[in-house]
């Protein structure tokens, strides 16, 4: 039997402003609102199949099963430099409509499957610290310390609504190290 023909379209608009405000020779703070859409990836629409054929189509079901989401995304950053250091800080807060997760149910392999959580957010502050204690070294640490809730999901198969629960995969704190060593204008090395 052949699978019907479907197409699914959609139309984003991105839109971003933004100011900075320079406030001596060795810092600046800015401000930012942005909208960003994005669309399922091709595992989300495919129910975790990398392609649609007669063994699976009941499976998948229509290809709008997991819509496009869509972040409203805040942030205030500051900057502040000195001679042997440099310091960012950026505090930022998304909120997300029809966010696409991994809290659907599993594919035939086991894996989980995303699909859309009605309202969820995430609120976090990051920084990243930059050191010199020579010209040739570099040593630098990023953290961000972040919330995320899911605010509404139903889950369909369950028939169950879940409210103000933690998102999945999305840790309360991470941090990456960095070392940069310049021994000569034509090698870096980094770590």
């Amino acid at each position: 039997a052949a699978i019907p023909a479907a197409s699914i379209a959609w139309t984003f608009v991105n839109p971003k402003i933004g100011a900075k405000l320079r406030t001596g020779r060795a810092s600046e703070w800015d401000v930012s609102y942005g909208v960003n859409n994005r669309e399922p990836a091709r595992s989300d629409m495919l129910g975790g199949f990398d392609n649609l054929d007669t063994s699976n189509v009941a499976f998948v079901g229509p290809l709008g099963r997991v819509r496009p989401e869509r972040a409203a995304d805040i942030e205030l950053g500051a900057r502040w430099r000195g001679p042997r250091w440099a310091v960012h800080a950026n505090g930022f807060l998304m909120d997300f409509q029809n966010e696409i997760l991994p809290v659907g149910r599993l594919t035939s392999i086991g894996t989980p499957l995303r699909t859309n959580v009605e309202s969820s957010w995430r609120r976090g502050v990051e920084t990243d610290v930059t050191l010199l204690p020579r010209p040739w070294i570099e040593l630098g640490v990023a953290v961000t310390a972040m919330r995320g809730k899911i605010t509404a999901f139903t889950d369909d198969e369950a028939g169950v609504t879940y409210r103000d629960v933690e998102t999945l995969l999305t840790p309360r704190l991470t941090s990456a190290q960095r070392v940069v060593l310049r021994p000569s204008a034509a090698l870096t090395v980094g770590a």
